[in-house]
């Protein structure tokens, strides 16, 4: 979330509230991508909470995914490819499922509620703190606020840093580590 310019004083949009208050969806940044061990891609900036089934399908059938997938150089370069996904809707639609199979990509979706299975969540979390970080940075030096596509400008530009992929792929790399735990748990969570 970027600071509106009579908050560029307030450190509360950087990360002093809870998330709720903190990114009303007006001044949110909304982008699905994806990670894996070859870095971190993005595959869509939208314009509401949830991405739509029509949405989505665009998306799909555009080539947004596998573009996505291909920059995080796959071992197999035309597929099929296996994407691990969390639980949303859209995603496991009837006509997301149509979209899929015209692009060689089959969904492993993760069982409800296991975040700690869900790398990517983990790359999100981190983001967040960098971004977080840069906001009060800017404010300590009493920069004006960004508008939300300089914002968005930012976070393009903080998900090409190296740091970035070299977090995402590391992340992705942990799931193997996880997956490990919780079999040996016997289905419990992991530390995440």
């Amino acid at each position: 979330m970027w600071r509106k310019v009579g908050e560029a004083a307030s450190p509360e949009p950087a990360g002093g509230d809870c998330y709720a208050d903190q990114v009303p969806l007006k001044r949110a940044i909304l982008l699905w991508g994806g990670i894996s061990e070859g870095g971190f891609a993005e595959v869509i900036v939208h314009k509401s909470k949830k991405v739509s089934v029509e949405e989505w399908v665009r998306a799909v059938r555009g080539g947004k995914l596998t573009k996505a997938i291909r920059q995080l150089h796959p071992v197999n370069k035309s597929g099929p490819w296996h994407v691990l996904c969390d639980n949303e809707k859209f995603l496991m639609s009837k006509q997301s499922r149509k979209s899929y199979a015209c692009k060689s990509v089959k969904l492993w979706p993760i069982p409800p509620r296991s975040p700690d299975m869900n790398p990517v969540e983990k790359f999100w979390g981190w983001l967040g703190r960098e971004l977080r970080r840069r906001d009060l940075r800017d404010l300590n030096m009493k920069k004006a606020a960004l508008t939300k596509s300089q914002y968005l400008a930012r976070v393009r530009a903080v998900l090409r840093t190296r740091k970035a992929q070299s977090v995402a792929k590391n992340t992705a790399k942990s799931l193997k580590k996880t997956c490990a735990e919780i079999v040996l748990k016997g289905g419990a969570a992991s530390r995440g």
